[in-house]
């Protein structure tokens, strides 16, 4: 049996019944106090109960001394009437004859088989639930870096293999207007830049004295550079001002939603109308403050 064990000073815990298991001694564990990262609250909030308490997924009992772990909170699957911990039934599965590998999401079995023989399957079914599903799979996909199975992505290539003619199309149908309503936004806000490219391009240009040798040929694929400088930074700017419109409080949307696409409309329309870099800089300087306390000063552009 697993060693119980003891809290440190300082921590606080507290055990949360598991859904349909209220009348038993175990649930999850909670944990509050110091330990608890301030930075891990903010990113992911939705795993604390009242802000405060750290809902682990680790399913724990009260013993002489301590608490006892029990398992996964969400490796356990009510069947039947009755709590079954997955990681048995893959331990059980995993030591099957011929089974490679094995691991369970949801309901749900994905087994690598290092051969098939005869009534190999229905052995394999006999350990699973009656309601779980069967898959045979050549290998299970792992992350990197940690080397553990990918649970999302073996259950999406899963399902895109069971997807229905019917669904299917409904997928590319929803694909399509997704698309459409980005192409909305994407076509006339790059029409926008571009004009106001050419035309802040075509001013900087009047102001440059070329001397008379120059050869012409050579000055139309220098101005498309100077456009396409004058687009690439226009673009950055706008993406700095977009991060920045989404820490604006509520009234200043609700202030600028007459101005056409309410506030990224306004963002548009400062990035298109700041007279060089430097001016674009300050006006998209909140942004970039927001972008590097996040730490996404590069990657935010790139992402826009």
């Amino acid at each position: 049996s697993r060693p119980p064990f003891r809290t440190v000073r300082g921590a606080r815990v507290k055990l949360r019944a598991l859904p349909d298991h209220e009348h038993s001694q175990s649930g999850e564990l909670l944990v509050a106090g110091p330990m608890v990262s301030p930075g891990y609250t903010e990113a992911n909030a939705s795993a604390f109960e009242d802000g405060i308490w750290y809902c682990t997924k680790d399913s724990l009992e009260p013993c002489p001394g301590g608490y006892r772990f029990v398992g996964r909170a969400d490796d356990l699957i009510k069947v039947g009437g009755v709590w079954v911990d997955m990681h048995e039934v893959e331990h059980q599965l995993a030591a099957m004859d011929d089974v490679e590998e094995a691991t369970i999401c949801g309901r749900s079995a994905y087994v690598v088989l290092r051969a098939i023989h005869d009534g190999r399957i229905s052995t394999i079914r006999g350990v699973l639930p009656s309601d779980f599903s069967l898959f045979i799979v050549p290998a299970l996909p792992r992350r990197a870096g940690t080397g553990k199975v990918d649970r999302q992505l073996l259950r999406e290539l899963c399902e895109c293999v069971g997807r229905t003619p019917e669904r299917a199309k409904k997928e590319a149908d929803l694909l399509a207007s997704e698309l459409q309503v980005l192409l909305s936004w994407y076509r006339p806000t790059m029409c926008l830049l571009g004009s106001a490219s050419l035309v802040h391009g075509a001013i900087a240009w009047s102001f440059w004295s070329l001397p008379d040798s120059v050869d012409m040929v050579l000055v139309a694929p220098a101005f498309l550079v100077r456009c396409l400088f004058e687009l690439l930074w226009r673009a950055i700017i706008l993406s700095y001002l977009v991060l920045f419109t989404w820490y604006l409080p509520g009234w200043v949307s609700y202030r600028v939603q007459k101005f056409p696409w309410g506030l990224h409309g306004l963002a548009i329309f400062a990035s298109v109308v700041v007279p060089g870099l430097a001016s674009g800089l300050v006006a998209a300087s909140p942004g970039i403050v927001c972008a590097l306390r996040r730490k996404r000063f590069l990657s935010w552009p790139l992402v826009c």
